[in-house]
């Protein structure tokens, strides 16, 4: 659930801006087909603002983009998020009919369906377009989830990426049950 006393980077009108909770409930009816998307910066994954998976809302603007309608999918889509294995946006009917041009024009499938299968697709936030993305935030994410076994060269990239953007890389690292907090973060130098 969103919280008022937040405002929250969102996709409108071919930009990324920050409105407050109403103006976002105003945009989201303004749209043609309602949905209000929202794309978790940590993971690199898109779904709907009420996925389970959501810890009951984005806690800040460094954690969360906000985008409506078909146009929203679309920048999401182009801007390196996947959709959510919980929620499972996919699922939702005309998802498919509004996404196809956003998925044939970043990624090299026969079938856009490929788009959800994780096993095709997988879970990386290297993939979000940072580039266009930091600098609208006032601050990182609080970390960054990526495969297991990245080489450091790998998690070396990263880190060069995000300091030629003017930001710190903040913690980065994947699930694991066994970590502390459920996080194993990788050591970089």
């Amino acid at each position: 659930m969103l919280k008022e006393r937040y405002a929250y980077l969102t996709f409108r009108n071919q930009n990324l801006t920050t409105l407050e909770l109403a103006e976002i409930v105003k945009l989201r009816h303004e749209r043609e087909n309602g949905f209000l998307w929202s794309a978790r910066l940590a993971t690199g994954l898109f779904g709907l603002t009420t996925c389970t998976s959501g810890n009951c809302g984005p806690k800040g603007m460094n954690e969360v983009i906000l985008a409506a309608g078909d146009e929203g999918l679309g920048f999401l889509i182009q801007s390196g998020f996947i959709s959510c294995p919980t929620c499972h946006p996919e699922n939702i009917p005309g998802f498919y009919k509004a996404a196809t041009g956003a998925i044939t024009a970043g990624y090299s499938f026969s079938d856009p369906e490929s788009f959800a299968n994780k096993n095709i697709l997988g879970f990386d936030s290297r993939r979000v377009n940072w580039e266009i993305i930091l600098p609208q935030l006032t601050t990182t994410p609080n970390r960054l989830y990526v495969p297991a076994a990245l080489s450091q060269t790998e998690l070396i990239s990263l880190k060069n990426r995000f300091a030629a953007l003017g930001h710190k890389l903040p913690p980065v690292g994947y699930y694991d049950r066994n970590a502390p907090g459920h996080f194993f973060e990788y050591r970089i130098p």
